[in-house]
């Protein structure tokens, strides 16, 4: 993924990233990836397991900053319900 960052810096920057993700049993999705935010200086590398089925979704990620002045760890938690 790429996005780039036209209004919050003088100039133009950007914010790269990729991952993997490996579904094991129909349903525990396993991710690992990493972004780097170039305005902000910043490098992360995350990982994450969950649960997903028809109905909803559950995930726990850690996302982790690298190579920077300020290392900073977050642990996420993300559920979805879908609605059909």
């Amino acid at each position: 993924d790429i996005l780039v960052d036209l209004t919050s810096f003088e100039g133009v920057e950007l914010i790269m990233g990729g991952g993997v993700e490996y579904l094991a049993a129909d349903s525990i999705p396993l991710r690992v990836g990493y972004r780097r935010d170039n305005g902000r200086d910043i490098h992360q590398i995350t990982a994450s397991v969950g649960y997903v089925d028809r109905s909803f979704g559950l995930d726990f990620a850690l996302r982790r900053d690298i190579a920077s002045e300020a290392s900073d760890t977050q642990l996420l938690l993300n559920f979805r319900y879908h609605v059909q």
